[in-house]
């Protein structure tokens, strides 16, 4: 069982034009528990920077590119009847990728955004540590990491509520976004998987001067 919270702050500079740049940074905090085949947890905490560009097609379809630096602390436990291990590892990845986008308003407040989103990531290692811990006392254990690739594809349809702004420019707004990804990860091992979720968002906005701020909380 995992539970994800993250925060992002987002800038969209010149979106009154066809062409615009985003710029954003957040983080995220990842908490797991496991049973099988033995006790563990784990936390993440992940610390983001990003860019995009993007193109408006037309009133109803745009699209872009985009890449992000993300910085990871990781402490995990892994626990059996004998011994006890925990772990730290720092990492770093780089991804890019494309969209596709499509917005239709179905009120003037509420909107549907369906994405198609092509994604490759690559992991890099920058420290490691693991302790076994039994009745005997403590050792530095030697563990193998290899770090991970990985391509995704990704559907997800947005259900997007955003309120007219106050007096101040600022809107309200909350999002759904149920997703569908088919990823290939190549890490010492080459795995397909496919899995589907849903995030939700909620936080405010403000257009000001073509420039469009926002920042945003999510519970995955």
């Amino acid at each position: 069982v995992t539970q994800v919270v993250s925060a992002l702050s987002l800038f969209d500079v010149g979106i009154s034009e066809k062409t615009s740049s985003q710029y954003r940074f957040g983080f995220k905090q990842s908490d797991g528990k496991g049973n099988h085949p033995i006790k563990s947890f784990s936390k993440a905490r992940a610390y983001r920077v990003g860019a995009s560009l993007s193109h408006s097609f037309n009133e109803k379809v745009f699209g872009g590119t985009f890449v992000d630096l993300i910085y990871t602390q990781t402490k995990s436990s892994f626990q059996s009847a004998f011994t006890n291990v925990i772990g730290k590892i720092r990492t770093y990845s780089v991804s890019g990728g494309a969209q596709l986008t499509g917005q239709y308003g179905i009120y003037p407040e509420l909107w549907i955004k369906p994405t198609l989103a092509l994604s490759y990531s690559r992991e890099y290692l920058i420290r490691k540590r693991f302790v076994s811990t039994t009745s005997l006392g403590s050792a530095v254990v030697e563990a193998a990491l290899p770090m991970p690739t990985v391509f995704r594809i990704t559907v997800e349809p947005e259900f997007l509520y955003e309120s007219f702004a106050n007096q101040n420019g600022i809107k309200d707004f909350v999002s759904v976004n149920p997703s569908y990804a088919c990823e290939n990860m190549k890490s010492g091992n080459k795995i397909d998987d496919c899995n589907t979720g849903v995030y939700f968002q909620t936080g405010k906005k403000s257009d000001e001067e073509g420039v469009t701020g926002k920042l945003y909380f999510s519970y995955e």
